[in-house]
């Protein structure tokens, strides 16, 4: 189930692309929304060439450490992100990343954003992230 924030990405890099690039990316993000859909947790071992690895990713700072400010439950959610390979891009953009969160109660995956190195060196930061969690419906601590 891809939120607003990773259509909104995802569209936008689009854009960048030349025709042949696009519909080498979309075929591309077609198959990861498949392929996490059926297995979310594959860290390893994957038969897509462009899929690097799956890892646990860390949840914002403050839900992380159980400050007062977190605002999201840890309880029944993970979050993960996608490494990916653009074999057509150069240079930073090569290295794309898709950030999802798995919802247990319903076994859904909600895709939050994907991003290339050329935008982010690292991960974007935590108060975008907590930004894009709350629009895409992550259920705020109680």
């Amino acid at each position: 189930m891809p939120a607003a924030q990773f259509g909104r990405t995802v569209k936008a890099y689009l854009k960048t692309l030349s025709k042949r690039e696009d519909a080498a990316a979309r075929e591309i993000f077609e198959t990861l929304t498949v392929a996490l859909s059926e297995n979310p947790r594959q860290m390893r071992g994957q038969s897509l060439a462009w899929l690097e690895k799956i890892e646990p990713e860390p949840w914002p700072g403050p839900t992380l450490a159980g400050d007062k400010r977190g605002r999201y439950s840890l309880k029944g959610w993970e979050f993960w992100k996608a490494y990916l390979h653009f074999p057509y891009a150069k240079g930073a953009a090569r290295k794309g990343r898709v950030m999802y969160a798995i919802d247990e109660a319903s076994r859904a995956v909600h895709l939050l954003m994907m991003y290339t190195h050329a935008e982010y060196q690292s991960r974007p930061d935590d108060g975008f992230l907590e930004g894009v969690m709350r629009e895409s419906g992550i259920p705020p601590r109680q």
